[in-house]
């Protein structure tokens, strides 16, 4: 997860950007998944209900950022058909 947040570029096109928050997204719901099972597991440790609102607020934000990205792609593809 730290390595696509790292390796985000500003400057690359809109499809690359939108493949990073997709794997963003995945490593996201990984990570979620891990922290659920080790609840299930018994093992809790101080703040887990935080960690886990944090997650899901994260999680719908880039979904909405990566659909805008999509809006913005179908956009631009639809201007470059009609010229």
């Amino acid at each position: 997860m730290t390595n696509a947040i790292c390796e985000f570029n500003e400057q690359g096109p809109l499809e690359q950007h939108i493949l990073s928050y997709d794997f963003l997204l995945h490593q996201i719901i990984e990570f979620k998944t891990l922290l659920q099972i080790i609840i299930q597991e018994g093992m809790e440790f101080p703040g887990i209900e935080n960690v886990l609102q944090e997650i899901n607020e994260l999680y719908y934000q880039l979904q909405e950022e990566v659909g805008q990205m999509r809006i913005y792609r179908f956009q631009i593809q639809s201007l470059q058909i009609s010229n």
